[in-house]
């Protein structure tokens, strides 16, 4: 039951990836590249995407079985008072397909409901830890937590991004009450995104941190002194400034 949506989730994080993904690839052809996987809202919108593109044949199939399972004789009868077809699908075929209609959208709402808990389950029932990728904001962390994941990852692309002192002092700060507020989750604490040999000092003061991920800044700088050497040199600065 997992095998779906794994692969599912392998394929719309490739085509929507920020560097290297189909879809940025062609809106590239443009001057733009939408971050796609980082942003929040445009991440909500390729959740709602995704799951839009995996449910559709479902509930295509649910109400195209109700419709031809209704009964032919109001339409008939609507034929015969000289109904025309938006007439017909006003005061026949919609008012007949409410039930049907209002039972999809319960499945639908149950499903949504249950995906993500019921994913990290079956994951973790393999012996798998769960790690999610959030931001340090309060209500994401404690729904980390309540659907069953054990880590967290704090996004820090923002603080990475960081235009001044100020911006970077805030956004400091709201890792680590975000950090503070995994903790007294019970929920391991790691950090993320757009970190490199400089920006990555300040973030190994965050507090209960177990786990930093960094991947782009340490390839780039292999390109130069090798990657034994670059990552000889990021976990100096980590030790350093732990």
């Amino acid at each position: 039951m997992m095998t779906t949506p794994v692969i599912m989730t392998v394929i719309w994080r490739t085509f929507f990836h920020e560097s290297l993904g189909p879809v940025n690839d062609f809106f590239s052809l443009f001057g733009i590249t939408p971050l796609w996987l980082s942003n929040e809202t445009l991440a909500k919108v390729t959740v709602i995407i995704v799951d839009v593109w995996q449910w559709t044949p479902f509930m295509f199939l649910l109400l195209l079985a109700g419709l031809l399972s209704l009964p032919k004789e109001p339409f008939l009868a609507a034929s015969i008072d000289g109904a025309g077809p938006i007439r017909k699908f006003i005061y026949v075929t919609f008012p007949l397909m409410a039930p049907i209609s209002i039972g999809a959208i319960i499945i639908r709402l149950i499903e949504a409901s249950k995906i993500m808990r019921d994913g990290i389950k079956k994951i973790r029932d393999t012996g798998i830890p769960v790690s999610l990728f959030i931001d340090p904001e309060e209500d994401q962390i404690k729904a980390s937590r309540e659907i069953g994941a054990e880590y967290v990852e704090l996004h820090t692309g923002c603080y990475a991004d960081a235009k001044n002192n100020a911006q970077l002092d805030s956004e400091y700060q709201r890792l680590v009450y975000g950090a503070e507020t995994a903790h007294q989750q019970k929920l391991q604490v790691n950090a993320g995104h757009g970190l490199n040999y400089i920006n990555t000092q300040r973030i190994c003061g965050l507090p209960h941190l177990r786990e930093l991920n960094i991947g782009h800044s340490i390839v780039s700088r292999a390109i130069f002194v090798g990657i034994s050497q670059a990552v000889r040199e990021m976990k100096e600065i980590i030790i350093l400034n732990s």
